[in-house]
This record gives C-alpha cells, sequence and structure tokens, in this order.
C-alpha cells in the first residue's frame, strides 16, 4: 500500500514511530484493543420538538438572550453517541418496557 501511495506521490514524509503495546500486568500478555459497536442516536427529530415548543411558547428560554443560541444549537445538531450510558440506557429502556402492563378495560 504504500509503494503505491509513493509512486502515485501522495506520500508528505515518512518517519519512524514507536508504538506503545499495552500488556496485562498479571501475565505481561499483549492486550488487544475489543471493537465495539457504537449506536447513535438521532437527535433531528428531538430538536425539531424542542425547537417548536420554544417557537408556540411552550417553553420559554431564561434569559431571553440565550434563546438565539438555543435555536443556533438546536438547528445545526448531529447525532450524538450516548457516551458511557449506552450499556445502562439499553437494560434501563429493556426493564421499564418489560415491567410495563397493557392497561384493561
Amino acid at each position: 500500500m504504500l509503494a503505491v501511495a509513493q509512486a502515485e506521490g501522495l506520500v508528505i514524509k515518512e518517519e519512524p514511530y514507536t508504538l506503545r503495546v499495552p500488556r496485562s500486568q498479571r501475565g505481561g500478555e499483549v492486550v488487544e484493543p475489543l471493537v465495539r459497536d457504537q449506536w447513535f442516536v438521532k437527535m433531528g427529530p428531538l430538536a425539531e420538538r424542542a425547537l417548536a415548543a420554544v417557537a408556540e411558547g411552550d417553553v420559554r428560554i431564561i434569559p431571553e438572550r440565550f434563546e438565539k443560541t438555543y435555536n443556533h444549537w438546536l438547528e445545526n445538531i448531529r447525532a450524538r453517541v450516548p457516551l458511557r450510558s449506552a450499556h445502562p440506557l439499553r437494560r434501563l429502556t429493556c426493564r421499564m418496557h418489560c415491567r410495563i402492563q397493557p392497561a384493561t378495560a
């Protein structure tokens, strides 16, 4: 791969790099990173509802000068990873849905 990039003039510079390989404290084995799937929350629909609530007067931003900042932030929001809470949120959601009983007539 490097040879191809060099042949096409895509390599800017090449320099040695020392990689610190993490090792287990107990046995000294190499610890390899575990790649995990990440999940994202689509923030667009949530942001639209929040913007509409302020625009319709259901929610008031105090002090009013921060309403412009609030709107700018929500108009430019992107999908987010729920950091450090992904697994507990899944379990909590499952527990909540499992315990909800349908209303009886």
